[in-house]
């Protein structure tokens, strides 16, 4: 339903259906106006959401909840502006004389013009039909039909940014990876193993760290599989002033396999080989003196 404008049964009948189509829309580009800049503002909300998950990992859980919610109110923000925009012929009739010069302030007069109870007198009756003389070779239901294409390209693209921030919120959600790069501290992290592929002397101790770039999980268990067939997990400890879990692994036996879970997710595996260094048998000196 179009709310009316309430000057609307004042203004001679002739008139107010030449200007229909071109107050239709009018109203229609005010309503894209709106739009817009709602859905920029809920891009701009969802944007720092997630610049704020990344630095607290306690929004993790409530990030797209607060998305969606965003969303939904954008949505019904859009309806009820759209019921509260009326048509407005007064507005609509001097866009019409802008864009036809012609017609000076005719089309504005003749809107002016109220019935009395006897009707219309002859001096108010020659300046409607003045102004109507016009509408049969002026395209007055073209007003504004330029700039509508163009807020429509902008409605559309607001509409597709909001739309691939929610997905992308989507896409970390279901993922649980972010990486950080030095100009964008949101979108996507990345997690560095170290040592990585490495050997170690047999017996001596091996620290595997974990450090996560963006988004920081409560827990991670460093995963251990020899090459014996045994499996052997271990809680790793976090760092108090680096996003880091660390674990030392003492005494170090046999070759095998290792990689970090964390979050319900893992890494990629990793090879640990174990060598060991001969025994010294013998040691030859042979001292020459000056």
């Amino acid at each position: 339903m179009i709310p009316g404008d309430k000057n609307a049964k004042l203004i001679d009948a002739r008139i107010r259906k030449e200007l229909l189509v071109a107050a239709s829309r009018l109203r229609e580009n005010k309503i894209y106006r709106a739009n817009i800049r709602r859905w920029l503002i809920a891009s701009g909300v969802i944007f720092l959401v997630l610049v704020a998950r990344t630095f607290w990992s306690g929004l993790s859980g409530i990030t797209f909840p607060i998305v969606c919610a965003v969303i939904l109110l954008t949505l019904f923000a859009n309806l009820v502006g759209k019921l509260k925009i009326p048509l407005d012929f007064a507005g609509t009739a001097k866009a019409v004389e802008k864009k036809f010069p012609d017609l000076g302030n005719l089309l504005t007069t003749a809107l002016e013009q109220k019935r009395s109870g006897e009707g219309l007198n002859f001096l108010q009756e020659k300046v409607i039909s003045n102004a109507l003389q016009f509408s049969f070779y002026q395209y007055w239901e073209d007003t504004g039909k330029r700039v509508q294409r163009k807020l429509r390209i902008w409605h559309s693209g607001a509409i597709i940014m909001a739309l691939g921030l929610v997905a992308l919120t989507w896409y970390s959600k279901t993922r649980d990876v972010w990486i950080s790069s030095p100009t964008m501290p949101v979108l996507i992290s990345s997690i560095e193993i170290t040592p990585g592929d490495t050997e170690v002397e047999r017996g001596s101790a091996l620290v595997v760290a974990a450090r996560f770039r963006g988004d920081f999980p409560r827990s991670a268990t460093l995963v251990l599989q020899q090459d014996n067939g045994s499996v052997m997990r271990y809680p790793m400890a976090q760092s108090l002033s680096d996003p880091i879990f660390a674990y030392t692994l003492s005494g170090v036996e046999e070759s095998g396999s290792y990689l970090v879970e964390y979050g319900g997710k893992e890494t990629e595996s990793y090879r640990m080989e174990v060598f060991e260094l001969p025994d010294l048998e013998q040691a030859d000196a042979f001292l020459d003196y000056p």
